[in-house]
């Protein structure tokens, strides 16, 4: 009966903590906070966001790789456009491209050097953020926010 009665109690007092994951938003005008979809297996990184129809709202699909590498992409399957951004290892950018769509494939995009992560978002996506090289990013792995 105990056991019950710390059960019922627990649902119904931390439900958010046994059936959703809570992500804090962490954001100021000038560093705006995104969540994101991981890449991080063979299966993920081939897939993307191929055959999705959009991204939800304030989020990005970020790829990432044990050991720096050549990160093309290519269009295949799309059905948005998109804005990719490219990281090296100290999440410094080391290029990106901006509106890239299906009628660039079959079409690869590569950055100007290996890189370890990558970012594809919606269209927009650089222009909204003011990206440049060099910038740096913030990535928080433990609640999958990501800081441009």
């Amino acid at each position: 009966m105990a056991a019950a009665v710390v059960i019922v109690f627990s649902v119904l007092y931390f439900p958010k903590t046994f059936f959703y994951r809570s992500v804090p938003k962490a954001e100021t005008p000038e560093k705006p906070s995104y969540s994101f979809l991981l890449a991080d297996t063979p299966e993920k990184r081939i897939q993307g966001l191929s055959g999705m129809v959009s991204l939800p709202p304030n989020t990005v699909l970020l790829f990432s790789y044990d050991n720096n590498d050549s990160c093309g992409i290519w269009m295949k399957g799309m059905k948005f456009s998109i804005d990719v951004v490219w990281l090296d290892s100290n999440f410094r950018i080391i290029d990106f491209k901006e509106g890239l769509s299906l009628l660039s494939y079959p079409g690869v995009f590569s950055p100007v050097s290996p890189c370890r992560y990558f970012v594809e978002a919606q269209e927009g996506f650089i222009k909204a953020n003011n990206i440049r090289i060099g910038d740096k990013v913030s990535i928080n792995f433990a609640d999958f926010l990501l800081n441009f």
